[in-house]
């Protein structure tokens, strides 16, 4: 959609956010747990005890 006449358009700003440290009385909910559990199997002290 083009700008109205006498204004000019606006480029859009990357932004960062950032989450906040959870307090020791707060929940972080994760909504992809298999996302999470990838990192976790990968560990260099795998063996016939701990294959991942």
């Amino acid at each position: 959609m083009p700008a109205a006449p006498g204004t000019t358009t606006r480029e859009p700003v990357p932004v960062t956010i950032t989450t906040r440290p959870l307090a020791q009385d707060e929940v972080e909910i994760i909504d992809d747990l298999d996302e999470i559990v990838e990192s976790v199997m990968c560990s260099c002290s795998a063996g016939d005890d701990q294959p991942y």
